[in-house]
């Protein structure tokens, strides 16, 4: 049986809409407004909502938004029943993630059927995929197996392809209402894409495949068997000077192959540094990569960076991103590699804000006196607040040569 929650601040309406859908079938929860209502969702998501416009409080559209931001409404429909006529509160609502717009009064068989063929797209687009259970198929071609990484409206998974039969590593994407409607996410996610599709660099993750199934948008990508550097560094300490200088010489090596191509990566951290179980070093993650000729990073309602490990620039909105932007997030990592903790530690993105602006690091070599002076000053010049006095890729990668080369 089909579950529906009503929202409605008018109690009257609320019995109607109880005696139209249980006549139908539905079991039907109420609430008089947009916090009971937040609280009854996250408590047993139901699969579908009935949600009033004009409520005190919380708006029907406020609601919307706040319940679009939980993962368990993913695929859930959400219809706003309202008397306002106005084509811009209509657009709002459409806007802001519910799936249709009536207009009160509603007859019981308009009703009825606006509620039945919105769960029934809802079954066609999730489907049997949405469990995204391991030994399940996805995308008829994908059998998932352990999920091994997640991230904003993602999750990442161990699957084989079935047709090569080789492991990948597949990147599935469950998107709010709110992001699948948004070209511009859906832009940005595609240039993921496309943007993998064209490297060709041993030290970044190989790009098999992309694309849509239904609600998800997906990501095939090389299986890597190992740690991210975060994982290493938690569960052993401090790297050894020369493991140090080989991750950064691979990913300045890297970074050196995007500047060539005229990108950036955007999201240099110790969480997108993969050590293998064969000894290789790989850059993964390219939600943030770019072309320098793009617009660069919009801040807006949110950072879409890393605040311990990002460039100053990346916080302005109106500063480019370059190839010393990637440079400073590499000093940053290698860092986190010689000390354990970040440059500007801090347990909340307020904290790490409000200390990185205003104070250098501490010198390395406080923290570690087992690195080599040469090192220390090379991370702690590609952490120079200025984005123009950082050292070039090119010497970058020869003092991590030589302290290669001396070991």
């Amino acid at each position: 049986m089909k579950q529906i929650l009503c929202v409605d601040d008018d109690v009257q309406v609320l019995q109607v809409f109880r005696k139209i859908l249980a006549r139908a079938g539905y079991e039907v929860r109420t609430c008089t407004n947009g916090a009971d209502a937040i609280n009854a969702f996250a408590t047993s998501p139901p699969d579908l909502v009935l949600l009033d416009l004009t409520m005190p409080g919380l708006s029907g559209l406020e609601t919307c938004a706040r319940l679009r931001e939980n993962p368990a409404a993913l695929g859930v429909p959400m219809i706003m029943v309202s008397g306002v006529q106005e084509q811009d509160a209509i657009m709002a609502c459409l806007s802001e993630g519910a799936d249709d717009y009536i207009l009160k009064p509603v007859t019981p068989p308009e009703l009825l059927a606006k509620l039945a063929f919105a769960l029934k797209k809802s079954e066609q687009q999730g489907g049997e995929e949405s469990s995204l259970e391991p030994g399940t198929r996805f995308a008829e071609r994908f059998e998932l197996g352990q999920q091994i990484g997640s991230g904003s409206f993602g999750r990442v998974f161990k699957a084989r392809d079935l047709s090569s039969g080789d492991d990948v590593a597949l990147k599935v994407f469950e998107l709010p209402h709110a992001q699948r409607s948004d070209k511009a996410f859906i832009t940005a996610l595609l240039r993921e894409a496309y943007e993998m599709s064209r490297l060709d660099c041993s030290s970044i993750v190989r790009f098999h495949d992309f694309g849509q199934t239904g609600i998800f948008y997906y990501l095939a990508m090389e299986y890597l068997d190992g740690n991210s550097l975060t994982a290493f560094v938690e569960e052993n300490g401090v790297l050894e000077e020369v493991s140090i200088a080989v991750i950064g010489y691979e990913i300045a090596s890297a970074i050196q192959y995007l500047a060539e191509r005229n990108m950036v990566h955007g999201d240099i951290k110790p969480e997108n540094i993969m050590l293998t179980a064969d000894g290789d070093v790989k850059l993964l993650d390219f939600g943030l990569a770019r072309t320098c000729s793009e617009v660069n990073m919009a801040v807006t309602d949110e950072i879409m960076t890393t605040p311990a490990f990002s460039a100053p620039e990346a916080f302005y909105a109106d500063s480019n991103l370059d190839v010393n932007s990637d440079i400073y997030a590499l000093g940053g990592t290698l860092y986190y590699a010689a000390a354990a903790v970040p440059p500007f530690p801090g347990d909340t993105m307020e904290e790490v804000l409000a200390i990185r602006f205003e104070q250098a690091p501490t010198p390395i070599r406080e923290l570690n006196p087992n690195i080599s002076a040469d090192l220390a000053q090379l991370i702690e010049a590609m952490l120079h607040q200025e984005q123009g006095s950082r050292p070039a890729i090119s010497s970058v990668l020869a003092t991590l040569q030589n302290v290669i080369s001396r070991h």
